[in-house]
């Protein structure tokens, strides 16, 4: 009877706290109870951003609401809203869970500390300290005069001062929207522009966004959702952090690396293009059928001649050490950037290896359940590893296709290490911690990673390649970066994805004005390289060199 009573006293007062703050009964008692399910000794925020009038009638009628407390708190506004949303974070409640860890060791229960992004990251510099006020009372809640009250004054947290250009930020969002808009079939993406020399992210982000506003405040189940959502292009997503693809051609400078540096061909060395690459019964072409003929490195690079590439995939595919992997790892691939962001995954770099554990896995489970060799319900039940390595696989890898997962930051670093000449460098958004006053209380910039030895030679004739691609005629991005003026060292990329329209790469490097920087872009669904991502970064680069150039999207590939 008891509980019936106070179960029927809680509707009628969610329903007359409903009618003040604009938050049906039903919302507020889903509110109330999966707070206490997460934490069940903390207060249960109902509404955040309550309106002025609303508060203070709840504050003259305390005795009306009993348990409902009107309370000021303070919270993150982001001025630039889905500019940079996917870097930030947000702040939540500390868990039990967390409350056990070593680095929340001094933290009370109750605590909003940074959840995800640079908010958990720099969570011990922005936290800062709670004020609060310790009152003895008589059994009548009423405070006692002879006994002094114990008080501790609120400590500011210190600011985070970052390497965002936020004028780049909005320039590479409105690139990635109109060249998005502009497939008409695309509706994700992922950018990055960074220093090559010292890290440093200049902008970085992914499409669609969303405003981060909406996380300052309690987030309803139905908004979670429609973030989440793949019908909505999942708005959360960090496709340029976390978003692992094969890269297409945009690999192919990293395959010249292994092959030069591992003796499998010179720069000089020449390859006769009949347009077509044959391995066993099964033989590919190049993109649109196209014929070149005698080609060396430089040439190969500046019109992307797959067969070349193949060519050395399947060389490299029996050289001791499997350089072609190797290279690709040395160069950032398959393992973490280090950017100062939680969560980031490795990706991958598919070898015989990988490949022929996961085959042995799917055997296993294949037998084990009965089903038959290479159907659908076997891939779907044991994973879609339903065979071993072959030179294939190699061949795939070297033109960026196949199994690889690699995310936009790691390629941006990659191509930072062949443009600053071996050096790994790991990205980083915090630049410095300053305190409430703006003065630099920590530096936060850290050096490179690793080095790499790459022969001066072996440098030299990639980005000639590379800049020859963006600047001759017939280069894959020359009618794209037409009229921008200077040096761009540029490589297109196109993926072939089964079932869907192919995804476009574009990764990019310009050192003018000593201001040097790399800029990669992908989108989904964008078609070739040359059509949706190089125009993308041709508009990014344009902005952070004060261009007018017309960054047309280009047809050659």
């Amino acid at each position: 009877w008891e509980t019936e009573r106070g179960a029927l006293e809680a509707r009628r007062l969610y329903r007359r706290l409903g009618r003040v703050i604009d938050v049906s009964p039903k919302t507020i008692h889903e509110r109330v109870v999966k707070s206490i399910a997460l934490t069940p000794y903390a207060d249960v925020t109902v509404r955040t951003g309550v309106p002025r009038a609303a508060y203070n009638y709840l504050l003259e009628r305390q005795a009306d609401f009993p348990g409902v407390r009107p309370t000021r708190t303070y919270l993150r506004d982001y001025p630039f809203k889905q500019n940079g949303a996917h870097l930030f974070g947000t702040l939540a409640e500390i868990s039990p869970e967390q409350l056990e860890e070593k680095r929340y060791r001094d933290v009370a229960e109750g605590t909003r500390i940074g959840s995800g992004g640079l908010e958990e990251r720099y969570d011990r510099w922005l936290r800062g300290t709670d004020g609060f006020t310790r009152v003895s009372i008589d059994a009548q809640g009423r405070p006692r005069d002879e006994i002094a009250a114990t008080r501790r004054e609120p400590r500011q947290g210190n600011q985070l001062k970052l390497s965002l250009d936020i004028g780049l930020e909005k320039a590479a969002d409105k690139a990635m929207q109109r060249a998005i808009g502009g497939t008409g079939v695309s509706t994700a993406g992922g950018y990055v522009a960074l220093n090559p020399e010292t890290g440093e992210v200049y902008a970085m982000g992914s499409y669609p966004s969303f405003d981060a506003n909406l996380f300052a405040k309690p987030l309803s189940d139905a908004t979670f959702d429609r973030l989440n959502s793949e019908a909505n292009g999942a708005p959360l997503f960090n496709r340029a952090l976390s978003a692992g693809y094969p890269t297409g051609s945009t690999f192919k400078p990293i395959t010249a690396v292994a092959a030069l540096e591992s003796g499998a061909t010179t720069p000089g060395a020449s390859y006769f293009d009949s347009g077509k690459f044959c391995l066993g019964r099964q033989c590919r072409q190049n993109a649109r059928g196209a014929q070149y003929g005698s080609v060396a490195m430089s040439e190969a690079m500046k019109v992307s001649v797959d067969t070349y590439f193949y060519n050395l995939g399947l060389r490299m595919n029996d050289v001791k050490g499997r350089p072609l992997q190797t290279w690709a790892r040395r160069l950032g691939l398959g393992r973490r950037t280090g950017i100062d962001l939680p969560e980031e995954p490795p990706g991958l770099v598919p070898d015989a290896s990988w490949r022929n554990r996961n085959f042995r896995a799917y055997e296993r489970c294949r037998e084990r359940r009965g089903l038959n060799y290479g159907t659908f319900a076997a891939l779907l039940a044991c994973g879609g590893i339903d065979r071993p390595w072959s030179a294939g696989d190699n061949v795939s890898l070297a033109v960026g296709q196949g199994d690889l997962q690699a995310t936009p930051l790691q390629m941006a670093v990659a191509y930072s290490a062949l443009a600053n000449g071996g050096r790994i460098v790991r990205p980083q958004l915090g630049r410095e911690v300053q305190d409430g006053q703006g003065v630099a209380v920590q530096d936060l910039q850290r050096p490179a990673r690793r080095r790499v030895e790459i022969d001066e030679e072996n440098r030299a004739v990639i980005l000639d390649g590379l800049r020859r691609a963006a600047s001759e005629d017939g280069g894959t991005s020359t009618s794209v970066f037409k009229g921008f003026g200077g040096a761009v060292y540029g490589k297109t990329g196109t993926v072939e994805r089964q079932g869907q329209q192919d995804q476009s790469w574009y990764a990019a490097y310009v050192n003018q004005q000593n201001r040097p920087i790399v800029v990669v872009t992908t989108i989904e669904k964008g078609g070739f390289g040359s059509e949706s991502a190089a125009p993308a970064a041709c508009r990014i680069l344009a902005k952070w060199y004060d261009r007018r150039a017309p960054c047309t999207p280009g047809a050659v590939e």
